[in-house]
């Protein structure tokens, strides 16, 4: 069975220790953004929706889709 982790700028450490388990790592490019940063919350779910995007094929592939 997959196993999905989701990001979550605080939870680095759990994300990767899981990821070596995740049949699927969905890991959006906002290392740029500090967590805190209100401001730029639309850029880091753009991003996240990109990064999501990019690994469907790999989850459905996965589910047998």
């Amino acid at each position: 069975m997959a196993e999905f982790l989701n990001w979550h700028p605080h939870l680095h450490v759990l994300t990767a220790t899981g990821a070596f388990r995740a049949d699927v790592v969905i890991q959006p490019k906002v290392g740029q953004i500090d967590s805190g940063d209100f401001t730029k919350r639309h850029e880091a779910i753009l991003e996240g929706e990109r990064a999501a995007q990019s690994a469907l094929p790999k989850i459905q592939a996965l589910l047998g889709k």
